[in-house]
């Protein structure tokens, strides 16, 4: 009986063709291997000098470089960047200092100039050959490891002044560079760094979950100040039966305790935890019960938890972190109070409540009061923002009279006298599309964001046009975005494979613009990428996600490899979308959550979308109050470019409309895939499928 096949010829063929090449290589290096005389090894031009070199730097083989010959070719530079760099880790650093400076002076002007001068001053400072240091210090940008060796530089050069600098680096729940400790060690053996001050970092790490990072700084505090390490144990691992114990502020080091016993414990069970804390409050001193009292409330608005608003309304004015503050205004939100929402508006700094978020939001608010001047200025605020394409422009247009509405702004097109051809024949642009062909894309990107910094609105358009040209549409995209005028639409949001997307349509019957909308935010229409998270294609799909789609769909030749040829990743990642919104009542927000943090995620926050006034949550509200950050932002921007995909097809999509509400369905409906379904099934229909990883609110 003949096998089911989803694949075209052209795809079995390319693909084939690819694994005969890599068996012969391998042939061809398993031959020479075994050979009894040495096989002399042949220079290397071209296109093969280059990714030799490349794989060489990663091999750290300095050795290797000695056969390659790149000259004339293009990207003849980075053989000598990749050489540097395996160089200055293997080499005394003065031993290169020419060849650092011949390359400094013949790549001026392109990216790798200033990223050996960095590397170069970063060995520099390891090794603490300030003298040679002080030459090329400082560079145009640093990074926190580059600035570290900088103060511990100025330091030796001009005296303890110069560790100010350090404070700004040391309030931070992240961890630091290895070059970051001296400065620290020295600022502390100075008194400049306070037991406080290590209270505070202590703080931010508990509160960032970095757990080697707090232990670290509750070590450092002076041992008469520290709870035995056995009780430090308990809080990290064990934080309710801690809790329980009813520590107070009598017990040496009870309060660092405390704090991470309540930030660690709301991680696993708000309830518990919070009725353990409400057990002990009152022998705390006001600030601690205001502290357990705001990060009880954060945790149980990230969580969603419909008391959240209630919990913080227990903080009282409490000054609230630039974390916070967001999950302040999204608890009152869902739970329907307008009028505290609007005053935890009022209270972010200017620079966050003139963001677009919380303009809107601001107007949303002031709706509700229902008179005429609050009315009035919601309509002003929904004007501000109704004349951009963005999630948020949207929503304001849809929410003002239709006599109201702005026309959009037809933007001109701008004069300039380089075509798309004059563009691609710069030397910089060259670099960036071959990178792209011998698919170094980590270069490319480095090219291409020197490159557009450069580049003005008009520019910025004919390099539009050009990427476009080349078929790389996540750099046309990306040069569209840029442009600060009126935006063309066409080339933010181009509609490329449109057979591959068409026939996954008509496949599956799922909304074409939802495809690219979905496609767009993936993968920028990139055909062969791979995230960091091994997601793959035009709708990074993971690999077990694509191997459960294969099977439900009969493909039994399936292999991996199908999923970089596009008409396959439409038709997979349009069968995975249909799942999707077929198990949640068809709505695109649930299925965008689906998709990207998993099934099981949108079915439990859907699941908490219920009110004290019943079983639904405005839709806004309830995308807006997303757990994850990466997730709210990536649903926003699937919204948005649904709704611009449909106005090219002279559809009609209203945001509002399909936000709608969010209804929490029957308990029995909102269960995870049933035990009967098969084990595959279930996995793929559980928290990790596709981008959003970690703890689950």
């Amino acid at each position: 009986m003949q096998q089911k096949s989803f694949f075209s010829e052209e795809t079995t063929r390319r693909l084939t063709k690819a694994a005969m090449a890599a068996l012969l290589c391998c042939l061809a290096t398993t031959s020479a291997a075994q050979a009894d005389r040495p096989v002399a090894k042949p220079v290397l031009t071209g296109d093969a000098a280059i990714v030799a070199a490349k794989a060489a730097h990663e091999a750290r083989d300095l050795a290797a470089f000695d056969r390659l010959n790149p000259a004339g070719h293009i990207l003849a530079p980075y053989v000598d960047y990749w050489w540097l760099r395996v160089a200055l880790e293997k080499t005394p650093p003065r031993q290169l200092d020419n060849d650092v400076h011949i390359f400094l002076k013949q790549a001026a002007g392109t990216p790798l100039a200033p990223m050996v001068q960095r590397a170069w001053l970063k060995t520099l400072g390891k090794a603490q050959d300030w003298v040679y240091f002080s030459i090329d210090y400082p560079p145009a940008e640093e990074d926190t490891e580059l600035i570290c060796y900088g103060i511990q530089y100025r330091y030796q050069r001009d005296g303890d002044g110069a560790l100010e600098a350090g404070k700004a680096l040391w309030r931070t729940g992240k961890s630091l560079p290895d070059s970051c400790k001296p400065v620290f060690e020295t600022m502390r053996a100075k008194g400049l760094l306070t037991d406080d001050d290590l209270r505070a970092r202590y703080t931010l790490a508990v509160q960032a979950a970095n757990v080697p990072l707090a232990r670290a700084m509750w070590q450092r505090l002076p041992a008469s100040q520290r709870a035995d390490e056995r009780a430090f144990a308990q809080a990290e691992r064990q934080p309710l039966k801690y809790l329980s114990s009813k520590p107070t502020p009598k017990q040496k080091g009870a309060r660092e305790l405390l704090i991470y016993a309540i930030e660690r414990g709301a991680r696993q069970n708000i309830e518990q935890t919070r009725r353990a804390w409400i057990a002990v409050r009152e022998q705390w001193p006001q600030a601690d019960q205001e502290y357990g009292n705001v990060r009880l409330a954060y945790q149980a608005a990230r969580n969603l938890h419909p008391d959240a608003h209630r919990f913080f309304g227990e903080a009282g004015s409490t000054s609230l972190s630039e974390t916070e503050q967001p999950w302040r205004i999204r608890a009152a939100l869902w739970a329907g109070d307008y009028e505290a929402a609007l005053t935890a508006i009022d209270a972010l700094p200017a620079v966050n409540r003139d963001e677009e978020t919380w303009r809107y939001w601001r107007a949303r608010c002031l709706e509700q009061r229902k008179s005429d001047e609050a009315k009035q200025q919601a309509q002003a605020l929904y004007l501000q923002l109704a004349g951009q394409p963005t999630y948020y422009g949207f929503l304001a247009r849809e929410r003002l009279p239709a006599e109201a509405v702005p026309a959009w702004a037809v933007p001109s097109a701008p004069a300039w006298p380089e075509t798309a051809s004059d563009f691609l024949k710069r030397d910089a642009v060259q670099r960036v599309v071959k990178l792209q062909a011998l698919e170094m894309r980590a270069e490319m990107l480095v090219e291409w964001r020197a490159l557009t910094r450069t580049l003005n609105d008009p520019e910025l358009r004919v390099a539009a046009q050009a990427m476009a040209q080349q078929g790389m549409f996540d750099r046309s995209i990306s040069a569209a975005e840029r442009i600060t005028a009126p935006m063309e639409l066409a080339l933010r949001y181009p509609r490329p494979f449109p057979e591959a997307f068409q026939k996954a349509r008509a496949t599956h019957g799922v909304d074409e613009s939802w495809l690219y909308a979905v496609a767009r935010q993936e993968s920028r229409f990139v055909p062969n990428i791979v995230s960091s998270a091994g997601a793959i294609g035009l709708m990074q799909l993971m690999p077990r996600t694509a191997r459960w789609v294969a099977k439900q769909r009969g493909a039994t030749n399936y292999r991996i490899e199908h999923l970089e040829d596009a008409t396959v990743n439409a038709d997979f990642g349009a069968f995975y979308l249909k799942h999707c919104l077929d198990g949640l009542d068809g709505s695109l927000a649930l299925a965008a959550v689906a998709y990207n943090a998993g099934p099981a995620r949108a079915r439990s926050w859907r699941a908490k979308a219920a009110t004290k006034g019943g079983a639904a949550l405005e839709g806004d509200i309830w995308v807006e109050s997303i757990p994850f950050d990466e997730t709210r932002d990536y649903v926003k921007k699937v919204l948005t470019n649904a709704k611009v995909y449909a106005q090219q097809r002279n559809e009609t999509l209203s945001l509002r409309e399909t936000l709608a509400w969010i209804h929490s369905p029957p308990a029995q409906a909102i269960t995870t895939t049933p035990e009967s379904t098969d084990a595959e099934t279930r996995a793929v229909d559980g928290y990790s499928d596709q981008a959003a990883e970690g703890n689950s609110p």
